[in-house]
């Protein structure tokens, strides 16, 4: 039953309405995944920065330690956005989640397991923000 003084016209209109709405919402919260994975993607080019540096580093001197706790720091902060660290190291080896540059021989019938890690991959949400360099 129809609310008294309400048509057929006025239920269509505001089905279509609150149809339009969804769409909306939906197209809104995809540009927001959107801008948040590109303004993330430009962060992670200076996570990889500090990482290499602390490889680099002489592992006990104190510019290693302060370059180490500068990387876990910021990488804190991006955990903090939703990012997660794809699992590679050991890993059976998975293409939407690694990008391999590099083979080693494998034995048939072994499975492809990662045995190394250049740049580390990140997820937000659903959404592969970069997969691993293995």
């Amino acid at each position: 039953p129809r609310p008294v003084g309400v048509d057929s016209g006025d239920t269509e209109l505001l089905g279509e309405l609150l149809g339009r709405y969804r769409r909306l919402q939906e197209t809104s919260g995809r540009a927001e995944i959107n801008a948040k994975v590109a303004v993330v993607r430009e962060l992670l080019e200076v996570l990889d920065e500090l990482e290499r540096a602390d490889a680099d580093m002489e592992e006990d001197s104190v510019a290693s330690r302060v370059i180490f706790s500068a990387a876990r720091k910021f990488e804190a902060k991006l955990r903090s956005l939703g990012l997660v660290r794809v699992e590679a190291l050991g890993k059976p080896f998975n293409a939407t989640l690694h990008r391999a540059v590099g083979g080693m021989p494998k034995d048939e019938g072994a499975a492809q397991v990662v045995v190394e890690e250049l740049e580390s991959g990140w997820v937000l949400g659903e959404e592969l923000v970069r997969p691993a360099l293995v």
